[in-house]
């Protein structure tokens, strides 16, 4: 778990065919530890296709960082209307070759 701002962002990586890997974030208000039994959570499905896990954990917390900093409203409708993350409803659509 990383520490962005005034969010806690959880990555979470998948393995991909041919030895490739992918992410998406999950990312929570530090201050909603502190008092919520249940911890509302916005869930980021991240199209990354990166060679190594760790290569697609960064390119996940680079575009967390970015988000928390440029587009806090986009992540505080999501917490309060949370979802199952699908790949039609992604709020990033972002292929990156690593």
């Amino acid at each position: 778990m990383y520490l962005i701002g005034d969010y806690f962002v959880e990555c979470v990586t998948d393995h991909l065919p041919e030895d490739r890997w992918t992410a998406w974030a999950r990312i929570s208000r530090k201050e909603d530890w502190r008092k919520l039994d249940v911890i509302p959570k916005a869930v980021f499905v991240l199209l990354v296709d990166c060679p190594t896990r760790r290569d697609a954990e960064q390119a996940t917390i680079q575009w967390a960082r970015e988000q928390v900093l440029t587009r806090s409203y986009g992540i505080e409708k999501e917490r309060r209307q949370p979802r199952e993350p699908r790949l039609r409803d992604a709020v990033c659509a972002l292929r990156l070759h690593l």
